[in-house]
């Protein structure tokens, strides 16, 4: 496309010379007299060739596109500011040019935008077009310009779903799709992104790519981990009735396993330990069945488990989410509770009491290799103090129920520890900056924190969200929008204005 012919280098195999091509001679002649011409290229047996035998005079020369396809070659010769003609000035006569035309053909590329109900491809009867989709049509040319267009799918000819490309020039492409705003997680392409790749770059002649694109909605499996601490009728209320009812609570960081029907490979998934807690979200479903458990932990399970959960096939509209919560009760004797860390610093707590003892090197130890540092505040000093995995005795120290510490994991992990409930308890507290656990199996609110501070009061209660590495507070009168949930597993720093105590009543 530099508008050069280079014949008779050998790139002339890839520039071939155009028969069948209408030149256009007009002007006027010395003489006054209007003049008329019109050549065919290659009608003199020479390949692309075309003459003008005229009088001195002043001349156009243009070109004719073939006929039907004036949409479908580029002209690269002459380029600005002579485009689509030469000017001719022959004064006494002779030979003047050669005067080149240079074209390149031009490509359309088209298709459908279609749900792929069978997941093969191919658009077949009864898989609809999809209209509001932003197709791209992405790459360079061969004169290495880079090119990033866009359209919208749209209904043509009574079908939906269609899109088209027109005056594309040589170069290699690709189509790319956005997802409709805010679906970006609900669909996922069924056509091989190989099969996307258009290669333009040696063209002869114009071109019409037909590229369909298909696609499906992912499923989803949703739901909560919760503590099922009553029935729903006046006469049998201390029985779990396996609904999670308003005021019960979700259970942090339990894994929640799924795989599909008859494989052996498990996934798992965690329930958050922040707003909402206890949620789980297992996505990029596609149709079949699935099984769904979870790992009890010495819990008493008051709902089904495993279930077994059927996607649909052929699903179509909405995004389909399957419901599925699971209700354990607390237990009485030595429970066990999952921990979730993510990869750097975790603010951590531990509600049960663990005989003999728990400390920073028994923690780290439970952990696994992905446990590196475990550091906690002294208040009334100021000061942290840490363990390093792999240090000496002298430096491990005790992990105290009701305090709070920070873990710094390598990497994303999970792990469970089996205990004692400890049951009312009490932590210090002094002037300032504390660093504090959530003492109990069930949530609370960070206004339900400062409440329990006994003998000062307590202004601020603070957390860090591992996951975005941003800190959160609520301070004392605030509004209840800023009230977020406390749960175990997950430390808080609380300030105070004089010494006092956290009581877990």
């Amino acid at each position: 496309m530099d508008g050069e012919w280079d014949y008779p280098d050998p790139q002339y195999l890839q520039e071939p010379p155009l028969n069948g091509w209408v030149i256009h001679l007009d002007g006027t002649d010395y003489t006054g007299a209007e003049v008329h011409l019109t050549y065919t290229t290659g009608d003199d047996g020479i390949p692309g060739h075309y003459f003008f035998i005229v009088k001195p005079g002043t001349y156009d020369i243009t070109e004719d596109f073939p006929e039907g396809q004036e949409n479908s070659w580029y002209q690269t010769e002459p380029g600005p500011p002579l485009n689509h003609h030469h000017d001719v000035d022959l004064g006494e006569g002779g030979y003047v040019g050669p005067k080149m035309f240079g074209n390149v053909p031009l490509l359309t590329v088209e298709g459908y935008k279609f749900y792929d109900k069978d997941m093969d491809g191919v658009q077949q009867a009864g898989e609809p077009g999809l209209n509001g989709w932003t197709i791209w049509l992405v790459g360079t040319q061969n004169d290495g310009t880079p090119v990033s267009i866009s359209t919208t799918t749209a209904c043509h000819d009574d079908v939906d779903g269609w899109f088209q490309f027109t005056g594309v020039k040589p170069g290699t492409y690709a189509l790319e799709e956005d997802f409709p705003l805010g679906q970006e997680n609900d669909w996922f392409m069924t056509t091989d992104a190989g099969d996307l790749q258009i290669d333009f770059s040696r063209p002869f002649e114009p071109a019409t790519d037909v590229q369909d694109i298909g696609n499906m909605r992912w499923a989803k499996v949703v739901g909560y981990k919760f503590m099922d601490t009553y029935g729903g009728t006046e006469e049998d209320l201390e029985w779990p009735n396996g609904v999670m009812d308003p005021d019960e609570s979700g259970i942090p960081y339990w894994p929640i396993y799924y795989m599909p029907w008859g494989s052996c490979d498990w996934d798992v998934v965690f329930t958050s330990g922040y707003a909402p807690i206890g949620w789980y979200e297992i996505t990029n479903l596609l149709p079949g069945k699935y099984v769904v458990y979870e790992d009890p932990l010495g819990w008493v399970e008051t709902t089904p488990n495993p279930v077994v959960v059927t996607i649909p096939y052929f699903p179509w509209g909405e995004p389909i989410v399957i419901r599925l919560d699971f209700g354990n009760v607390e237990p009485l004797l030595d429970p066990k509770l999952a921990f979730e860390l993510q990869p750097g610093w975790n603010m951590w707590s531990m509600p049960l009491k663990i005989v003999p003892g728990l400390t920073a090197k028994s923690l780290l130890s439970a952990i696994g290799p992905a446990g590196l540092i475990v550091s906690k505040l002294d208040a009334a000093a100021g000061v942290y103090t840490s363990y390093i995995s792999g240090w000496d005795d002298a430096y491990d120290f005790p992990i105290v129920p009701g305090e709070g510490y920070f873990v710094y994991a390598m990497e994303h992990v999970s792990f469970t520890l089996e205990g004692d409930q400890t049951g009312p308890s009490q932590v210090a507290l002094s002037t300032g900056w504390n660093l504090v656990g959530w003492n109990k199996l069930t949530t609370g609110k960070a206004s339900d924190l400062l409440g329990m501070v006994t003998g000062c009061s307590g202004y601020v209660v603070s957390y860090l969200d591992s996951r975005t590495g941003l800190y959160y507070s609520y301070a004392a009168g605030w509004s209840a929008e800023y009230d977020f949930t406390v749960v175990y597993g997950q430390a808080y720093f609380i300030w105070v204005d004089g010494p006092g105590a956290l009581v877990f009543a």
